[in-house]
């Protein structure tokens, strides 16, 4: 691959073009900060089409009347295949990535041992500047990450309660005013001059007596968008029928005005209820086997205590007896002759 710069003739203007060449692909970049930025991101980018990565799968609508648009067979669902591309780097993944994140145990808590030593088992206070005030509708949802926090005035014991009642206050009259004003605030992570020099920025969404604390990308992490739009002709007759299919099928599947969480289970306590079933059953199963006779120990012959002795060694009192046995043999012996 060749990588040709050339200067931009505004600061403004940055493009990306290439051009296959046989086996060389020629890239023209603008020597520009953003355009080198954005080429080498284009890299993260999975562009594999070997197969699609996600299917939507929607129900079949129970029509009585059938439609002259219909393509589809009755009993056969409508499923749209789909690409998944990813809108930022994942900051865990990345060094210094606990910066962009709020913390909220010990144990997802990625700090240097120092940090870990000097405050002991504590988590740390995190510390937030207020930078901008943004429009409730100048937020993309593609560029929020990380778990949703929701924060409330504190009530710590440790302070005076005028603190705690002026503190009360002045967090309602914020909460009130950015809802009036639909905004939103855009804070960063205080930076520390002995920890990690990178700071994540985080948007403060208000609500009724709250503040919603979602993390937002920088501009470090976000991917470039793809913009592969492929303009096929398409006859008028076919879009027609496609439209008229969507719009049945959208039409048969049950509306919601809000999205409450209780309607919506996801079947995680029977997961892990039969998880526990399995794992106690697996228990019972070692301990029996843990249990279980084993074959009788075989008989052990026992020697007699002398050829124990023996086996151990002549002892003092055996000498004896044997001294006194061969003088005896030795006499009947003489007599004999």
């Amino acid at each position: 691959m060749v990588v040709e710069l050339s200067c931009p003739l505004s600061k403004e203007q940055y493009s990306i073009s290439s051009t296959a060449l046989g086996f060389v692909e020629l890239t023209k970049v603008v020597a520009s900060k953003c355009a080198l930025e954005e080429y080498f991101k284009n890299w993260l980018l999975d562009c594999n089409n070997d197969h699609e990565y996600l299917r939507l799968i929607f129900p079949r609508e129970e029509i009585g009347k059938p439609d002259k648009y219909a393509v589809l067979e009755e009993n056969e669902d409508l499923v749209l295949k789909c690409d998944v591309f990813e809108c930022i780097i994942n900051p865990m993944s990345l060094p210094f990535g606990n910066r962009f994140l709020i913390q909220t145990d010990l144990l997802g808590l990625n700090l240097r041992a120092n940090t870990l030593k000097s405050q002991g088992n504590y988590l740390p206070i995190y510390e937030l500047i207020i930078r901008s005030r943004l429009s409730i509708n100048g937020v993309c949802e593609s560029l929020l990450f990380g778990m949703p926090l929701r924060l409330y005035p504190t009530q710590c014991w440790r302070l005076e309660g005028s603190k705690i009642l002026e503190n009360q206050q002045y967090f309602s009259a914020l909460c009130k005013e950015l809802m009036k004003n639909e905004e939103f605030l855009l804070a960063q992570l205080k930076p520390h001059p002995h920890s990690d020099p990178a700071s994540g920025y985080f948007i403060l969404i208000p609500g009724e007596g709250s503040l919603l604390l979602k993390s937002i990308a920088p501009g470090e992490i976000i991917l470039p968008q793809k913009n592969d739009k492929v303009d096929n002709i398409v006859p008028e007759e076919v879009c027609k029928i496609a439209h008229c299919k969507i719009t049945s099928t959208l039409n048969a599947i049950p509306f919601h005005s809000e999205y409450e969480p209780k309607l919506w289970k996801s079947g995680l306590y029977t997961a892990i209820s039969s998880n526990l079933m399995i794992s106690a059953e697996s228990l019972g199963d070692t301990s029996k086997k843990d249990s279980k006779p084993t074959d009788p120990p075989q008989e052990v012959r026992r020697m007699p205590t002398k050829a124990i002795i023996k086996s151990k060694g002549p002892t003092p009192n055996v000498l004896v007896k044997e001294a006194i046995l061969r003088t005896n043999y030795q006499g009947r012996g003489q007599r004999r002759t």
